[in-house]
């Protein structure tokens, strides 16, 4: 979940990333039951868990008045382990979660059915190679072609007569041609690389940047405008305060950007709602 610079963006979880959202899912249903009917939203059913947490789904979303019997009898550790998770209960991110997984699950099995081989008793079409016959042809006699006449004798243009310096117009306009093309070429191969944002971002896709991102406690606006536009999610030296994207999902997270004390000269902050506003951002 993180690159070189420790926190870039990955729509598409796996092996214990995958797991530790699964559980963290998971925790919010059983703290909050009533978080079921808004996760919905996000297809997720109990195929997209492993079969050791599937209990745990069906105990949150069919049964939820039996999960604090189950947690404190102890018959399920899993159960009462999950429970007492530290996780965020706020509607929107628990649906950008939610959302997360099942397209990370769907992009797995998708990645399994493609590296499966094919099997050894399945029929193979073979091409067969169409055969046409063809009329018989009288074969014409071969062409001699005809000696090509010797070039003329062209001189070369004098370059000091009568004082002024001849010069043949067309091999310089030709050598021009050639030039133009040859810078036109290196310009190109030297060029940068650009760096294209996508066409539609929509507010989902930005909100799990931000639920990924700040998941390790808060950040200044710069450096979030950085990940993203790296992620082509935001145009190159934009504010993340200038895009629709951006102020929606913000506001559906629950953001309140804040400065520090003493230092508005460095900017804003986000955090998510259960992170302190007085908490430091690393490097910050």
């Amino acid at each position: 979940m993180h690159d070189d610079d420790g926190r870039a963006f990955r729509p598409h979880l796996s092996g214990a990333e995958l797991l530790r959202a699964q559980e963290r899912f998971l925790t919010a249903l059983l703290r909050c039951p009533s978080l079921c009917a808004n996760t919905s939203r996000s297809n997720i059913t109990r195929r997209h868990f492993p079969s050791s947490l599937r209990f745990i789904f069906d105990l949150a979303t069919t049964a939820p008045g039996k999960i604090r019997d189950v947690v404190t009898s102890g018959a399920n550790p899993t159960a009462a382990r999950l429970y007492h998770l530290p996780v965020h209960l706020n509607p929107g991110i628990v649906l950008s979660l939610g959302r997360q997984i099942v397209e990370s699950v769907r992009r797995a099995e998708i990645e399994r059915r493609a590296a499966e081989p094919a099997d050894e008793g399945a029929a193979v079409p073979v091409e067969v190679p169409l055969i046409v016959p063809m009329a018989p042809t009288r074969h014409a006699p071969a062409e001699v072609p005809a000696p090509e006449a010797p070039a003329p004798d062209i001189p070369a243009p004098d370059i000091c007569k009568s004082g002024e310096i001849g010069l043949d117009f067309k091999t310089v306009a030709d050598s021009m041609s050639l030039s133009h093309e040859r810078i036109a070429s290196d310009a190109r191969e030297s060029a940068p690389p650009i760096i294209a944002t996508r066409s539609c971002v929509g507010k989902d896709t930005v909100a799990t940047f931000l639920l990924t991102v700040l998941a390790d406690g808060p950040l200044p606006a710069r450096e979030i405008e950085g990940m993203a536009a790296r992620e082509g999610l935001l145009a190159a030296g934009k504010a993340i305060g200038d895009a629709k994207p951006f102020r929606s999902a913000r506001q559906a997270l629950g953001i309140k950007p804040f400065q520090q004390p003493g230092r508005k000269g460095a900017g804003w902050i986000w955090s998510l709602p259960c992170q302190p506003p007085s908490a430091t951002p690393e490097g910050g």
